[in-house]
């Protein structure tokens, strides 16, 4: 992984006893009131303030707060140096290229800080947010259209064409320093590593955003306008794919131009894209050619004219497939997924937001399915049964079993019954592991499997609750005593049975009752998807009726629009693609609704559901949990079952997608960023591992 340039950074207690508090009415110098604040961080707070100078001389502002001495560079220029630069930038540049306006600067309790115009409206950042979530979609619920990206983009290079003939280098062309207004201009907030070419002897500010930085500014050579060039490529990238591009940087410009041309239909934008990101400096367009090339295909979208690439996909090569399988499984023994003594780690859910390197992650050392060790160990042994090495990761193994003895078989705090966070999953996971011989099948773990499955519980959902617990169990049927199997199962089902309100639904507990969502995670689906599980066992006429009764009133709240069928969260916005929380979930409780009920309706439903998502769907996200990587292993669901092809066909373009996706250290192996672009982690739910299992199950339908 790259590292950022060294910094020199004081003890960050000191630090914090410099800061002012950043409290909404609090007072900054003697003019400026805080609203609210924009970004905390040890090197530097941003704040959203209302000034008063006068009677006709108030408004709104933005305030950069630079602590005295705080993140010194190998100059020994600390942010109070940035901050008077940027000062110096604004003056000069505010009437001639679309910045902020300057409106001053203080110091205070030896902080700096730069006072600058509010703008309003949205970052391009948030735009690109909304745009992945059209791209998936057919129904979204606002779409932010591909020709409105492209003409920010087109007003980015604009931008940059000006400040360009000024001698001016930006450096820092991202999403999160541009800001879209109410009217649709595009307007730079962040300057501060912008560089002034007719001063060579001023070394410039380091170093700049990963995935959007050029090869020659990450090696810090000198400055250039190509630098500029080669971060417009990649907004563009981002603005029409959805895809961050750090996800396809770091390789050869060949390497590149293959996955933009997966990617990217208009082969005219694919070579102008190719072509911005070359290696070589020389070989990138202008930034004139890049807004002539983009006025045209802004035409060309209007009048619905598209140069296509040839994007018909051939089957993956299975022996491609199984070496990168093979490869990510042995990256995982290595340190960009592992620590020698504690194992697996994982983002660190309750850590606070502030990050000096943006690169790296707050790790934290989990047991549990969803995020810690017990998800790695199922995706080994899933694809140990599938007849992949996993030795390299037999000594991780055992880290991870040793955390799970220590956090929940040795501990004397309650356990945390939950399937994905807590201690069935864990269950669920050794006795899987058992069957497949990836762990011994040892008097020991079956000991703790039964420790393990039952803790109280109080919630009714799967992720949770005691859906999730019991379908651990009915997983277990080879581990687990029948009869204490079966009477527990049973139990789970009389509680959910009586909790089942007249209209089929469920309600969450507590003193403010609410009507439970429908998702498999955390709503209705999941407690379904359990009692049919639980019916393949039993006939229970009762549990029948329950379930006819629950699948007919999540059937009745669907929206339907044309032949998609979709639903909405309780807060109105549509439901998002993926398996735990989204629409791909609920259809395959529909599928299995059909398997064991053999209802063609709920058939039709499950198949009208996953037509609402585009056949080949670009993401961002490739985890299992809410990415591609879950969904692909539900088309791959779909086409066992119906063994209708259509399902296979969209496996195969996920498939395709995650391969191109892959990153490879030079040193560690094939690897993954699965959503946030900081660093690759090994879990099931959000990380490596659920991509793994994606990848094994669907070599093994090859």
């Amino acid at each position: 992984m790259e590292a950022l340039t060294e910094i020199i950074v004081d003890d960050p207690s000191l630090l914090e006893k410099k800061k002012s508090e950043k409290k909404s009415g609090n007072r900054i110098g003697y003019y400026y009131i805080i609203i609210k604040s924009l970004k905390e961080s040890l090197k530097n707070d941003v704040v959203k303030c209302f000034y008063i100078k006068g009677i006709t001389n108030f408004g709104l502002c933005v305030i950069k707060e630079g602590t005295y001495g705080d993140s010194k560079d190998r100059e020994g220029r600390d942010i109070k140096d940035r901050l008077i630069w940027q000062q110096k930038l604004h003056r000069e540049l505010q009437d001639l290229v679309r910045i902020p306006r300057l409106l001053g600067s203080f110091e205070e309790n030896n902080n700096y800080y730069l006072v600058i115009e509010y703008i309003k409206g949205k970052s391009l950042l948030n735009q690109l947010k909304i745009r992945k979530n059209s791209l998936a979609i057919f129904y979204a619920d606002k779409e932010i259209t591909e020709w409105s990206m492209i003409d920010y983009v087109d007003q980015i290079a604009k931008f940059l064409k000006k400040l360009h003939e000024l001698d001016y280098v930006h450096r820092d062309v991202t999403p999160a320093n541009f800001i879209v207004t109410p009217g649709e201009k595009v307007c730079a907030i962040d300057m501060e590593l912008s560089y002034y070419l007719k001063d060579p002897d001023v070394p410039p500010f380091q170093l700049g955003t990963f995935g959007y930085m050029s090869p020659q500014q990450k090696n810090q050579s000198s400055p250039s306008k190509e630098d500029d060039i080669y971060s417009v490529g990649a907004i563009l990238f981002e603005a029409i794919t959805g895809i961050n591009p750090l996800k396809v940087m770091n390789c050869s410009t060949e390497n590149v131009q293959s996955k933009i041309n997966l990617l990217i239909r208009d082969s005219k934008t694919a070579n102008l894209l190719s072509n911005c990101l070359h290696q070589d400096p020389s070989k990138r367009p202008s930034l004139q050619e890049i807004s002539d090339e983009l006025t045209s295909y802004k035409k060309d979208l209007k009048s619905g004219k598209e140069s296509y690439l040839n994007t018909t996909l051939s089957r993956i090569n299975k022996d491609e497939i199984k070496a990168t399988i093979e490869n990510t499984i042995n990256t995982l023994s290595s340190p960009l997924f592992a620590d020698e003594t504690k194992g697996w780690f994982s983002e660190n859910l309750h850590a606070e937001e502030i990050n000096n390197d943006k690169n790296k992650i707050n790790k934290a050392w989990y047991a549990s399915f969803g995020l810690g060790a017990a998800g790695i160990i199922y995706t080994l042994s899933n694809a140990y049964q599938h007849g992949f090495n996993v030795e390299s990761t037999k000594p991780y193994v055992e880290i991870g079993m040793k955390s799970i003895e220590e956090k929940y078989i040795n501990s004397t705090t309650p356990k945390n019954p939950s399937l994905l966070f807590g201690s069935s999953g864990i269950a669920f996971t050794i006795g899987k592991s058992i069957e497949t011989s990836l762990i011994s099948d040892d008097a020991k773990y079956r000991q703790w499997i039964k420790e393990l499955i039952n803790p109280e519980n109080s919630s009714l959902n799967l992720s949770h609750g005691i859906a999730g617990q019991g379908l651990a169990m009915l997983n277990l049927q080879d581990t687990l005593d029948t009869s204490y199997l079966m009477t527990t199962a049973s139990e789970y089902v009389h509680r959910i049975l009586a909790a089942q309100e007249k209209n089929g639904t469920w309600t969450s507990e507590g003193e403010s009752k609410r009507l439970l969502n429908v998702s498999i995670s955390k709503g209705s689906s999941g407690i379904l998807l359990f009692l049919i599980e639980y019916l393949k066992l039993t006939k229970d006429n009762h549990v029948l009726s329950a379930v006819e009764k629950g699948l007919r009133q999540l059937m009745i709240t669907a929206e339907v629009k044309r032949d998609y069928i979709f639903w909405k969260s309780q807060s109105g916005k549509a439901l998002k693609y993926n398996f735990l929380d989204g629409n791909s979930g609920i259809a395959l409780l529909l599928l299995k609704a059909y398997e064991v009920l053999g209802a063609s309706q709920y058939k039709d439903y499950a198949q009208k559901i996953l037509m609402a998502i585009k056949p080949q769907i670009i993401h961002n996200n490739l985890s299992y949990g809410g990415g591609l990587s879950g969904l692909g292993d539900i088309y791959l669901k779909f086409a066992g079952v119906l063994k209708n092809d259509i399902w296979k066909d969209r496996a195969d373009w996920i498939a395709n997608l995650v391969m191109q996706l892959g990153k490879d250290d030079s040193i560690h192996g094939n690897y993954w960023l699965t959503d946030r672009e900081r660093q690759p982690v090994a879990n099931f739910m959000t990380g490596n591992g659920g991509i793994i299992h994606f990848l094994v199950n669907y070599y093994s339908s090859l």
